[in-house]
This record gives structure tokens, C-alpha cells and sequence, in this order.
């Protein structure tokens, strides 16, 4: 029967160097803890605009939105301008736009008095 020596390797020798480096997901945003969009709660609204790089002639002028939902890989604004909802991918999204201002976070529906002649992103939320 032949037997074989198996070395312990467990230690790297010093001439051994890695050739894969440390990759890291980046998952977008700012801070580096995600996509900006995703850290903003459902209800609220906010004022954004076209990144540096994406800028045309009209980087004076605001996006506004609102978020109606957050899902796994998506989420539904409202653009309160023309009223109609959009679904974007938030990493997508955040590359391309900064966040201006946050105007408001709203409560949900049931907790406030709306005044009915006004819409909310509340008003789009999906049953």
C-alpha cells in the first residue's frame, strides 16, 4: 500500500500571494449603505435632480416624486408633477439622481385628516 505525505497548509509561505482580490458588492448611493431611495420611507415625498453627469440643459429644474411602495428589486413612485406612478430600480435610479429635499414623511392615510381636494401618494397605494 502507498501512503502519502500530505503537507499542512494551513499557514500561506510567504512567497504565496492571492490572485483574487477582495471584491466587495457596492450597492449604490452615497454613504455606501445602499441605494438613497431605499432609506426614505413609503409616503414620502421629495424633490431630486440629474446627476452632474447626466445634467442637459435644464439641471435647474426638479424631479418630484413620491413613494407609494418598496419592493425587493424595485420601487413605485409617483411623479406628483404629471400624477403618474413609475416603477424604478432604486440602484438605477440613485445613480442617475440626487436627492434635493426631503419635503415631507407622511403618516399612513388612516392616521391623518386629508383634505379630499388634494392628492397624496397615499391615494395610489395598491390594494
Amino acid at each position: 500500500m502507498n501512503a502519502i505525505l500530505v503537507e499542512d497548509i494551513s499557514e500561506k509561505p510567504d512567497n504565496v500571494v492571492d490572485i483574487k482580490p477582495n471584491l466587495h458588492l457596492v450597492t449604490g448611493g452615497k454613504d455606501g449603505d445602499g441605494p438613497w431611495l431605499a432609506n426614505l420611507p413609503e409616503g414620502c415625498e421629495f424633490l431630486c435632480r440629474p446627476k452632474p453627469q447626466n445634467v442637459g440643459q435644464r439641471a435647474y429644474v426638479f424631479a418630484h416624486f413620491g413613494i407609494i411602495e418598496h419592493r425587493p428589486k424595485s420601487s413605485l413612485l409617483l411623479n406628483l408633477t404629471d400624477r403618474q406612478p413609475v416603477n424604478v430600480d432604486p440602484i438605477g435610479f440613485c445613480n442617475a439622481m440626487d436627492l434635493w429635499e426631503v419635503i415631507e414623511h407622511k403618516k399612513p392615510a388612516e392616521e391623518q385628516a386629508v383634505n379630499k381636494d388634494e392628492t397624496h401618494v397615499e391615494d395610489y397605494r395598491p390594494d
